[in-house]
């Protein structure tokens, strides 16, 4: 770890540089901190400052830098694509910024950068609350200190601390951390980060201030603040718990409830009645010179602990391995991507678990109804692994945790559910689902989009994300009535069509994951959207899902590969990819009546059908000639593509669909785990097999599982008396 020298703590008045753009109140300004180190509390109270504004976390800063640099957006179409990534962040679109206002203060400056973006969004927002200055908190911030300060070289500097016995507590009871020394370990990192890149700019522009002082004497410490920024003291600043309601989103609320009442030095210090003694000292060990550098003392004696040195061994290999990997990615050596994926898998492999996998064998074991119920029994501990209603993403081999809540997939787990609990006679699994719905309006986007990812926060709105959402809704408000699914999924519908273009594409609002502009897999959006569409009568989404159906259908190949259908690498497609496109194709043609989609669909599935070898065997990517591109079975698209197939077996009574359907069952039944000791392994399916395949490797996927379920109940369909 590198060492850091803490940040003086005094200041000076602060000039703004010429040529810098800024806002007319005074130099901007940064809350950096740990998370759970009180910056929501601060912000709060900054915010009811007369001339100050501090939206909550923005998390567009660095991820608009990453993505268009530091040159200027002298280039039109260069500015246009940013403001317009801008403008689709979902932090942005709370600040309710005209885009017209953007515009304007862009092209006031003569070469506008990235950066200045950002300060223009800001600027706005401020703007819009009546304020004169901004400023932002986002703890992710820390380990970007110093490029934020070259980007706004007037800006001002506000670190945070918080007693990091205190902190861990906080992060593992809010569930950001998984156990304590994860905890102290990520508070020393963060702070050691932001001293770092504070030592590297003059003191003048950096303030420290401790959590414990800001609650002790919220008066002191608010007036220290204000007079390092260049503002009076305002006494509204004190009062912030009477505007708590307006200042707290709804996801925010259940863990600040204490910002409804004045500061109490009841928060300070739990860690003496909460901590037994070797977890104290693990943390404090943890947090190393940094404790005694802010002012804490240490409580507990001795060396550190073994477990402790361990993890700082770990965490810095990883860290090492990380930075050589990316610059491995950008070195000009011929091959240097397919190096840097061996060297990424060689690490993953490096656990004892995931080591034992790679010998893994199939098993002979294939009763369907066993797994049928292993599976779904799996889905019902990865909901219930959380303290949200929604389904885990995926789990790890070896780490015997589930993920967290991934939305997209919680979605369209929800019509399995209900299916599973008419085949079963299961009502339980109906309940589920209804909290699952309910759960994925909660966490709904102001826009009427739906996240991508499963992180809690800073999201991006995603198109098919939130395609696979409606899927769920619609399935809802047809088992249960109730007007709010349908509200939802029209929010949704509205989102979808107000950022689709003129000829039907949807180019804006896709996950940051998916590397291919304008997938054709978003075909599984144009079939809930046109759902939608039809249950509310509304012609404006049906159409719109017509317009994309249309568009995207011209991307097939005479011999029914689908072009521009992968996440990653377009030329090689996974199986995935292409049966969501080709279920897509399927379903919307079947709800519209679309004999050009359910050709298409039929086309594909009949050429994919001819790639299933005799024992099941699928290969996980396909390219244009429908040849092998991997050696590796992606079990996902297995199971999606013999869910197609005993659709089109029942449409059109061919026998082939019928026994591929079958083989590929066969085959991932015997590589289904229905006996491992590991309850977040067991009746889960994963991404790919061998296990260490190019698909979710060494992982356990809950959209896997939930297509096994389907394949399976579609299977149980076609048995006597289905």
């Amino acid at each position: 770890m590198h060492s850091a020298t803490p940040a003086r703590t005094e200041h000076a008045p602060m000039t703004q540089p010429s040529g810098v753009a800024g806002a007319a109140g005074g130099s901007p300004f940064f809350i950096l901190a740990c998370g759970r180190s009180g910056t929501t509390l601060l912000r709060s109270m900054l915010t009811c400052h007369r001339a100050v504004a501090v939206p909550r976390a923005s998390h567009f800063i660095i991820e608009l830098h990453e993505e268009f640099g530091d040159a200027p957006l002298t280039d039109l179409s260069r500015r246009r694509s940013a403001i317009e990534r801008l403008l689709e962040h979902e932090r942005v679109i709370e600040f309710d910024v005209p885009r017209d206002d953007l515009v304007r203060r862009l092209d006031a400056l003569p070469a506008p950068t990235p950066a200045d973006l950002c300060r223009a969004c800001f600027e706005a927002y401020a703007a819009r609350q009546g304020k004169t200055r901004w400023g932002d908190k986002t703890t992710t911030h820390g380990p970007h200190t110093a490029t934020l300060a070259r980007l706004f070289p007037d800006a001002l500097f506000i670190h945070l601390v918080r007693d990091p016995r205190d902190v861990a507590l906080s992060l593992v009871r809010t569930e950001f951390q998984r156990d304590l020394l994860s905890a102290a370990i990520t508070w020393r990192t963060t702070v050691a980060a932001i001293e770092r890149g504070l030592s590297r700019i003059p003191s003048r522009r950096s303030l420290r201030v401790r959590y414990e002082d800001l609650v002790s004497d919220p008066p002191r410490v608010l007036t220290r603040i204000c007079d390092f920024l260049g503002e009076p003291f305002d006494p509204v600043m004190l009062d912030y718990h009477r505007q708590a309601d307006e200042l707290l989103a709804p996801q925010e609320k259940p863990i600040h409830r204490h910002l409804y009442r004045p500061p109490a030095k009841d928060q300070l210090e739990k860690w003496r009645a909460e901590l037994a003694p070797e977890s104290l000292r693990m943390i404090e060990s943890a947090a190393g010179r940094f404790l005694h550098a802010f002012g804490y003392e240490r409580a507990s004696r001795g060396r550190m602990p073994p477990k402790v040195m361990a993890a700082f061994v770990r965490i810095g290999v990883k860290r090492r391995a990380s930075k050589a990997l990316r610059r491995l990615r950008r070195a000009p050596i011929p091959g240097r991507s397919a190096v840097a994926r061996r060297v990424r898998r060689l690490l993953d492999v490096a656990h004892p678990a995931r080591i034992a996998c790679v010998f893994a064998r199939p098993h002979d074991d294939v009763d369907p109804r066993k797994h049928l119920e292993e599976a779904l029994d799996w889905l019902c501990r990865a909901q219930d692994a959380g303290s949200d209603d929604g389904v885990a993403r995926s789990a790890k081999i070896g780490r015997r945790r589930f993920d967290l809540s991934y939305p997209e997939t919680t979605g369209y787990i929800i019509p399995t559910m209900f299916d599973a609990a008419k085949r079963l006679g299961r009502p339980e699994y109906a309940a589920r689902a209804i909290r699952m719905g309910r759960w994925e309006i909660e966490i709904q986007m102001p826009s009427g989009a739906v996240r991508g990812g499963a992180g809690r926060w800073h999201p991006r709105p995603a198109v098919f994300n939130t395609g696979q959402v409606m899927l769920g809704w619609n399935r809802l408000f047809e088992e249960t009535g109730e007007r709010a699914f349908l509200e939802a999924a029209i929010r949704a519908a509205d989102w979808l069509v107000s950022i689709q273009e003129p000829d039907g594409n949807w180019v804006r609002g896709h996950s940051a994951h998916a590397a291919v502009p304008a997938p054709t897999y978003n075909l599984r959006v144009a079939w809930p959207l046109a759902q939608t569409g039809l249950l509310c009568g509304d012609d404006r989404h049906v159409e719109a899902a017509r317009r994309y159906a249309r568009r995207a259908l011209t991307r097939q190949r005479e011999n029914g590969w689908f072009a521009q259908c992968c996440l990653t690498d377009a030329r090689r497609p996974l199986t995935h990819t292409l049966v969501y496109a080709t279920r897509g194709a399927l379903e919307f043609g079947v709800l519209l009546n679309d004999g050009a989609a359910i050709d298409a669909a039929t086309r594909a599935a009949r050429a994919m059908t001819n790639c299933v070898r005799a024992d099941g065997f699928l290969p996980g990517r396909l390219d244009e000639a429908w040849r092998p591109a991997v050696r590796w079975c992606c079990l996902t698209g297995s199971m999606q593509l013999a869910i197609v197939l005993w659709k089109l077996f029942r449409r059109e009574g061919d026998e082939r669909f019928r026994d591929a359907a079958r083989r590929l069952t066969d085959y991932v039944l015997r590589r289904h785990d229905v006996s491992s000791t590991d309850p977040t392994v067991r009746g889960g399916l994963y991404g790919s097999w061998p296990i260490h395949g190019g698909y979710g490797s060494f992982e356990v996927l809950n959209w896997a599982t939930k297509f096994l379920v389907d394949a399976l109940l579609e299977a149980e369909a076609d048995q006597p008396g289905g």
